[in-house]
């Protein structure tokens, strides 16, 4: 599992300061506006306007993180992309934004583990849609102004729908398989015993829930918090009883927008959360030995960082909520798997646990739900997955109390910029 570094060692260039009047956060009336008075001081490192744009001349600010991109000759040109479905491949070499017909539009370079893209601007106007596949975290660094309307970016974790766990993109890491723990340290435990408890929930920036206890057996420890901001950590899986638990659910992906002018959001939606765990197997009957499985736990939520002096979110959701929990498998039945959800919010359903099986635990917004525990041979219900983190760094973010359009709420983290 790839990380987003610590926040604590990020600060401005000393060297810079741009002349603006900033200081505002628009939610929902239209969104930044980009004709503020700029100009540079001196000594610091100026980028030209763009007039398209309605972007002045303006200093480089340092993105949260401290990423850097690779010097070039000349300023570097705004990327613009048409409506249509993209592939953000963190794994290609280089990592890059393809169209449906595999061509690529932007190459990007890999910095410490980091997919990172830097652009002179990013336009992506309505009906563009960006999936994005393989292990890396993503950052865009650029020059002037990312501006994204209508469409979606999808690095939410996947559903479970075996015992297999189900796999984390963009820094998101895999659920347990096979009654086994997810993987990372935040990962969800898996299950144990005949019949098998359901396997814990994966952390983020809240814990992980725990998993339902089978007949005799005790419950299954989620992940525990983690207090740098990172990708979600995928479900552990439920513990196998004499046959299988269901896998646990992968863990949501980390993705960062940082602009030295501003961040424009209008109606997008953002799915980074957790994805759900896979029911348990059935007992197959109530004869002495025969045992169902656990259902397995939520994958963690993910990692939102949207960083400019100017940062404006109207409608559209940024969600990081964890995963839901898959039901323990009951003594004639196969527990239900949990389910995604394509609304925007993207709060998946948990598993429903057949006569004897534990239903799993369902995402909420201010603590994890724990699966619930089987009865006689049925298995446990695996926990949710715990909240990530949306983080927006401005000269003036929105207060805690009123997060734009945050999934759940209370995964936003203001951050004010110098």
């Amino acid at each position: 599992m790839r990380a987003i570094a610590s926040l604590a060692v990020v600060v401005a260039l000393g060297s810079c300061s741009a002349v603006d009047n900033f200081g505002k956060f628009t939610v929902g009336d239209g969104g930044a506006d980009l004709s503020l008075a700029g100009g540079c001081t001196a000594g610091c490192d100026c980028i030209v306007g763009n007039a398209a744009l309605g972007v002045p001349d303006h200093c480089r600010v340092t993105p949260l993180n401290g990423f850097i991109c690779p010097p070039i000759g000349g300023g570097r040109p705004t990327v613009t992309l048409s409506a249509g479905t993209y592939t953000l491949d963190t794994g290609a070499v280089p990592p890059a934004i393809s169209g449906s017909d595999g061509r690529a539009v932007l190459d990007g370079v890999m910095q410490n583990g980091i997919a990172l893209f830097c652009v002179g601007s990013l336009v992506a106007d309505q009906g563009v849609h960006v999936v994005v596949v393989n292990d890396a975290p993503v950052v865009f660094v650029a020059d002037s102004v990312i501006r994204i309307s209508g469409g979606s970016w999808t690095l939410g974790g996947g559903y479970a729908s075996d015992q297999n766990g189900a796999s984390g993109f963009a820094g998101g890491t895999t659920g347990g398989t096979n009654g086994g723990s997810g993987e990372g340290a935040s990962a969800g435990k898996g299950g144990s015993g005949a019949p098998g408890s359901g396997g814990g929930g994966g952390g983020s920036l809240l814990q992980g829930a725990m998993g339902g206890a089978a007949m005799g057996g005790t419950v299954t420890a989620g992940g525990t918090a983690s207090t740098m901001p990172l990708a979600g950590f995928g479900g552990g899986a439920g513990g196998k009883g004499s046959s299988f638990g269901g896998g646990g659910g992968g863990g949501g992906g980390a993705i960062q927008f940082s602009a030295s002018w501003a961040v424009t959001l209008s109606s997008v939606a953002f799915d980074a959360s957790g994805g759900g765990g896979a029911g348990g197997a059935t007992a197959g009957g109530s004869a002495a030995g025969m045992t169902a499985g656990g259902g397995g736990g939520g994958g963690g939520g993910g990692l939102i960082v949207l960083d400019a002096p100017d940062v404006s979110v109207m409608m559209g959701c940024l969600s990081v909520i964890g995963g839901p929990g898959g039901a323990g498998g009951g003594t004639l039945a196969r527990g239900g798997d949990a389910h995604a959800s394509t609304a925007c919010g993207f709060v998946g359903t948990a598993g429903i646990g057949p006569a004897n099986g534990g239903n799993g635990g369902s995402p909420a917004s201010a603590a994890t739900v724990n699966g619930l525990p089987g009865t006689a041979n049925g298995g446990g219900g695996g926990g949710a997955g715990g909240y990530g983190r949306v983080i927006i760094r401005s000269h003036s973010p929105p207060p805690q109390s009123s997060p734009p359009g945050v999934v759940p709420m209370n995964a936003y983290q203001p951050m004010t910029l110098p």
